[in-house]
């Protein structure tokens, strides 16, 4: 009677090559958000304010207009409303307006925005420019 030999293992580990599109994704949109905020921050400045609507203005576009309302509300979620201007952070409410009902976490940074500018402007200035940005 014939007798089968055992198979002879590998030195070699198995290793399963596992595809994860999803958490490269997760660490890219986490970096575009971090190159964001703190292009962001950079020109909420004296001088280059102009530029920081214009920048605020293409980018929420480019976003919105590409169906990534998740990402951008999670830069609402990760802004530092005490960090940026109320003239910068009226512009981010500004060209996000339409957008609102697909942007929870808007309302949140509104509420952080009204904050400072009560201090900043008086109750009535703020009340007034929130209302007219929520």
């Amino acid at each position: 009677m014939p007798t089968t030999a055992a198979p002879i293992p590998s030195d070699k580990p198995k290793t399963a090559r596992v595809k994860t599109p999803a958490a490269s994704k997760v660490d890219k949109s986490a970096a575009a958000r971090r190159a964001f905020l703190e292009r962001l921050y950079e020109l909420d400045k004296p001088g280059t304010l102009d530029d920081a609507f214009d920048w605020v203005i293409a980018r929420t576009d480019d976003l919105l207009c590409a169906n990534e309302f998740a990402e951008c509300d999670r830069i609402f979620a990760d802004v530092d409303a005490e960090r940026i201007s109320a003239s910068v952070a009226s512009a981010l409410l500004m060209s996000t307006f339409m957008a609102r009902p697909r942007l929870p976490k808007r309302q949140v940074f509104i509420q952080a925005v009204r904050s400072k500018l009560v201090a900043e402007r008086g109750e009535t200035e703020a009340s007034e420019l929130i209302e007219s940005l929520s």
